[in-house]
């Protein structure tokens, strides 16, 4: 009798390490030069990313605290650890503290070059529903205000519509259709610029894995002649003169641009001049702003200087709505945005985004 081959029984080394996720639960697998290889399914959801999106990026990439990766080779210098309180930030921004363990597989195994870090969420159960209600809120009080700041212009239109109705003869038709024609594109502003700001979560696919300082350069100038008269401006750039690999390009352009812009749209006293200075360092790219002559008021100021902003924001401060936009951009760079305030004429803004060494994204 012939018994079958023992071996088609065996589970191998190599299938083993693609269950590694269904195997620990909970769990992020690296590698040992702390790039993600696999995220447990239900981590997914937690963090709101893929596994496929989160393979070969530096654990690094879903905190935004920038001793991550430092923190765990410290801990792991024994071979392994318990109960480290973190934070995790998820696709959304929402930062979640957790309960880090981590250990190397080969202490356990004969699985060598990986590193199993169980997560387990600290927060009160009830956490997530509450950050969920508050956004609710946030977008319900957006709604609100977006209804109210849109009825004046339109009920000014139907009014004028009714009394070019009963009018008696054509003397004021002019008139009343300068007005219509005014507060039309009030209203069409105002609709504008909510567009403007929901469109800054769209980026063209697939975009390029490296800012071209040269493109950049040439798109801020075109921002400065299409949007300012002036000639009185002087905008100077400096910029490493090599391609930067490892940042979004649209992404970058677009936080920049929106910088940019938001600095025009203030009011021009003096001395227009716009600084920007690029420069790659420690693994990110430093961005440095300086603007001198633009009149920052006392609101304008207040709203800036407020630690988070909501969508109903915007219509309060309508000049902000470039800084919102770069807000937005700015959490999907993984970075903060900084602006201080010189004095009322004279601002510095600072950002720094991180460089991934190991970005998965398209390359063209």
């Amino acid at each position: 009798m012939k018994h079958p081959e023992i071996s088609n029984y065996l589970i191998s080394e190599e299938e083993i390490k693609q269950r590694l996720a269904s195997i620990f639960v909970d769990s992020i697998v690296l590698k040992s030069d702390y790039r993600i290889k696999v995220v447990s399914k239900n981590l997914e959801d937690l963090l709101e990313y893929t596994s496929a999106e989160l393979q070969d990026k530096s654990i690094d990439y879903i905190s935004m605290h920038n001793d991550f990766r430092k923190i765990l080779e410290r801990e792991l210098r024994k071979g392994f650890f318990e109960d480290l309180s973190l934070e995790l930030t998820t696709r959304t921004n929402l930062n979640l503290r957790v309960s880090v363990s981590g250990f190397y597989l080969g202490l356990i195994s004969d699985i060598n070059g990986y590193i199993i870090i169980k997560i387990k969420i600290s927060e009160d159960p009830s956490f997530l529903q509450k950050e969920l209600y508050k956004k609710t809120r946030e977008l319900d009080s957006f709604i609100y205000r977006t209804a109210h700041d849109l009825r004046g212009p339109l009920a000014t239109i139907k009014g004028l519509l009714n009394l070019i109705k009963i009018r008696k003869n054509n003397e004021e038709i002019d008139e009343m259709m300068k007005l219509i024609e005014v507060h039309a594109d009030k209203l069409d502003e105002r609709l504008f610029k909510l567009l403007y700001l929901a469109d800054t979560d769209e980026t063209p696919h697939p975009p390029r894995g490296c800012v071209d300082f040269g493109h950049l350069k040439v798109a801020l100038r075109s921002t400065l002649e299409n949007n300012c008269q002036l000639d009185s401006i002087r905008l100077q750039i400096t910029a490493p003169q090599h391609d930067v690999w490892g940042l979004n390009e649209f992404l970058v352009t677009a936080f920049v641009n929106n910088l940019l812009l938001y600095v025009l749209s203030l009011p021009i006293t003096d001395r227009n001049t716009i600084l920007i200075g690029f420069a790659v360092k420690d693994n990110h790219l430093k961005i440095k702003m300086k603007a001198s002559g633009f009149k920052a008021n006392p609101q304008v100021r207040k709203a800036i200087e407020r630690p988070s902003f909501m969508y109903s924001d915007m219509l309060s401060y309508p000049l902000l709505v470039n800084y919102y936009a770069a807000q937005k951009v700015a959490m999907h760079l993984n970075t903060l945005l900084k602006i201080d305030f010189l004095n009322d004429n004279d601002q510095y803004i600072s950002a720094s985004i991180p460089v991934q060494s190991d970005s998965q994204l398209p390359l063209l």
